[in-house]
C-alpha cells in the first residue's frame, strides 16, 4: 500500500493510522505531506522544528513495522527487479511558471523549519540523494541479470506543473503551493514507469507532458476514491478499482 501522505497533523494520529494499516498490507509505504509536519501548539507534538518532526515519522513508521509488520519511509525491492521508492518532497513558489516569485500569501503555517522556507524544497530533495543511490546501483544489478526493472516512485507534492490542482479567484497563488519542478528530475532519474502523488485531492492515471510515457496516479479519498486502487498486481502495472 502507498500512502502519498496527509495523514493526521500529530505524530499520534500517524501512528495510530500505521498501526490500523500495517497489518493488513504486507508493506506500507508513507510519504509526509503537509499536514503531517505541521506542529500546532494545542498538540502533545514537541518538536524544534519539522525536519525533526519528519525523521521522527521516519522512526515511527520503521518501530511501528516491526511491531506489525513493515511499515517504511524508505525504498525497497518489494519483489525481484520491482521498486517502490517513497520520495520526500516540498513546494517551491517556481512551481507558478507564470509568476515564479513569492507570493503573498502563508501557506502551513503550523510548519516551522531550520531553514529559510524558500529552500525547503531544495533541502527535501537532497534528503532523497542516498534513496536514489541505492536503487540506480541495486536498478543496474537488476538489469546486469537481463531483467527490466519496474520501479514505482511516490511523492506527496506534484512533480509536474501540468498535473490537476484547484484554480480560480480563491486560488490565485495555489501553483506555488503545490509541487516542485526538481522533483521531476529525481522521478526521471529512477526511471518511475508509474509515480503516485498526492495533495490535491483531484484523482487521475494516465501520462503527463509530450511524449511521456510515465503514468501519474492520485487516488485520494478526499478526491472521490472509495476503493482501493490498484497499480501493480502479478507482475503486470495496472490502473484498476479493487475492493481489497
Amino acid at each position: 500500500l502507498i500512502v502519498a501522505g496527509d495523514v493526521g497533523d500529530t505524530a499520534n494520529a500517524v501512528k495510530i493510522c500505521m498501526r490500523k494499516l500495517s497489518p493488513k498490507f504486507r508493506r506500507v509505504f508513507y510519504c509526509a505531506g503537509n499536514h503531517d509536519l505541521w506542529i500546532r501548539p494545542d498538540t502533545s507534538d514537541e518538536y524544534p522544528d519539522s525536519i525533526c518532526k519528519l525523521f521522527s515519522l521516519e522512526n515511527l513508521c520503521e518501530t511501528t513495522g516491526q511491531e506489525r509488520g513493515s511499515v517504511t519511509m524508505r525504498p525497497m525491492e518489494v519483489a525481484r527487479g520491482v521498486f517502490v521508492v517513497p520520495l520526500n518532497s516540498w513546494y517551491h513558489y517556481t512551481f507558478d511558471t507564470y509568476h515564479p516569485k513569492p507570493g503573498g500569501l502563508l501557506y502551513d503555517k503550523f510548519c516551522k523549519w531550520p531553514v529559510n522556507v524558500d529552500d525547503v524544497a531544495e533541502y527535501m530533495l537532497a534528503l532523497n540523494g542516498w534513496r536514489l543511490n541505492a536503487v540506480e546501483k541495486r536498478i543496474e544489478e537488476v538489469r546486469k541479470e537481463g531483467l527490466e526493472p519496474v520501479v514505482i516512485s511516490c511523492s506527496h507534492f506534484l512533480p509536474r506543473v501540468e498535473l490537476p490542482y484547484p484554480h480560480g479567484c480563491d486560488t490565485t497563488e495555489m501553483a506555488k503551493a503545490v509541487g516542485c519542478l526538481e522533483l521531476e528530475d529525481q522521478v526521471a532519474r529512477l526511471g518511475s514507469q508509474v509515480h503516485v502523488y498526492g495533495h490535491t485531492h483531484i484523482n487521475g492515471d494516465g501520462p503527463c507532458g509530450v511524449n511521456s510515457e510515465r503514468r501519474y496516479v492520485q487516488y485520494a479519498l478526499e478526491g472521490g476514491g472509495s476503493k482501493l486502487y490498484c497499480i501493480y498486481d502479478n507482475g503486470i502495472l495496472h490502473g484498476k478499482e479493487v475492493w481489497e
